[in-house]
């Protein structure tokens, strides 16, 4: 039976350009890899970390410095609170957040949004309807990750149909 860093070892190809260490297996809604152990999903790059690094301190989540959620590459990764993590978005203007000195601008305040408050509504109403994400998207020139992270309550959040 192979170990836990065998099983690992498979999934993963070290050189990808940029240092990410891409996860080629399963991953989860979020695209974050998944690593089957003991019965229950693990998150590889949280794998990854106990592999080369050692274990996660009680009450800190492993984050990711280059913000993609496939690498595994424990030089990418950082331990840290749901705070730092939170902090972490803002600061990177990650997640459609923008840090302002006032408040944080979200929707249609931030300059390169390719939607608006009329769009997303007119979306979630499609999706309540029943249409999928890869029928929406080409409707309004985005990819069909970005309707699922609007039908899953990440992005537009403040927006109702």
């Amino acid at each position: 039976m192979r170990t836990v860093e065998q099983r690992f070892n498979q999934k993963v190809i070290r050189d990808t350009g940029g240092g990410c260490w891409a996860w080629t297996a399963a991953t989860d809604d979020h695209g974050y890899g998944i690593l089957r152990i003991e019965g229950k999903n693990v998150r590889a790059h949280r794998v990854s970390w106990e592999l080369h690094v050692g274990p996660i301190p009680d009450g800190l989540r492993v984050l990711h410095r280059c913000d993609n959620p496939p690498c595994t590459n424990p030089n990418h990764l950082f331990c840290g609170t749901m705070k730092d993590n939170t902090q972490d978005m803002l600061a990177k203007q990650r997640n459609g957040a923008v840090v302002h000195p006032e408040r944080i601008l979200r929707g249609s305040r931030i300059g390169n949004a390719k939607l608006n408050e009329k769009k997303v509504a007119e979306i979630k109403r499609k999706i309540i309807a029943g249409m999928g994400n890869t029928e929406i998207a080409p409707e309004y020139g985005v990819d069909h990750s970005t309707i699922s992270l609007i039908r899953r309550g990440i992005w537009w959040r403040h927006v109702s149909p």
